[in-house]
Order: structure tokens, then sequence, then C-alpha cells
């Protein structure tokens, strides 16, 4: 929408002041599931990613031989993909967990100040 009025004169612009006074509990919840499953997602992609720069350069081979001798390989794929799966699952539960203790940690901190005041402008 453009701001010049048909004569070509600028229309002034309504600025609207709101407060957020109250974060819905479940509502929280939900969002910070979905945004920790994506996480969790991407921590697993980095562990395979991680396990692939690993075996493709010297560095797994070295740990091999360090670690378990000759012919034997120090961490294997599944083995990645499962610490990958309990450290995004971990991850889900407690950054779920935190956003709901979060909303209700910002609901009571806005019953006593009034809440975030937040300004809005149409363009």
């Amino acid at each position: 929408m453009s701001r010049f009025s048909r004569k070509g004169s600028i229309t002034p612009t309504k600025q609207v002041k709101l407060k957020l006074v109250q974060i819905e509990f479940w509502s929280a919840i939900r969002m910070g599931f979905m945004v920790n499953l994506a996480l969790g997602v991407a921590v697993i992609v980095g562990f395979v990613a991680f396990w692939f720069i690993l075996s493709s350069s010297s560095v797994n081979n070295l740990l091999s031989q360090v670690g378990v001798g000759e012919g034997g390989s120090l961490i294997s794929l599944p083995q990645m993909v499962s610490y990958g799966f309990i450290v995004a699952i971990i991850n889900i539960v407690a950054g779920t967990l935190l956003s709901g203790v979060l909303a209700l940690v910002y609901n009571l901190i806005a019953r006593f100040t009034g809440g975030l005041a937040v300004g809005f402008t149409n363009n």
C-alpha cells in the first residue's frame, strides 16, 4: 500500500502501541516443540556430516590405530546416528520444557510489570 494519496501528498503513518501481557502456555509449548524438533533434525544431520568428514580424512585412521588397533574402526555410521538421535531427543525434551517454563516466568513478570510495550506502524 502506498503512502501517497491521489493528489500526491504524503498520508501520515499511524502508529499503534500494543502490550504483550500474556503468552499462552500451550502455544509456547507447541512452538518450542516445533523449533526444537527442527534443531534435533539439524543435530542428527550435523552428526552424520561430522562422521563423513572424519571418515574421509586421515583423522579417523589415526584415531582407529590409536584406539582400536589395526583394521578396526573407532566409530561407525550407525553409532554416530544413534548418538546424534540421543542428543536430539534430549534437546527436544529439554527445550520444550524450557519454553513452557519461560512462558510461565514471562507471564508472572508481566503480571507485575504490565507487559512488553511494542509499537507498530503501517507503511
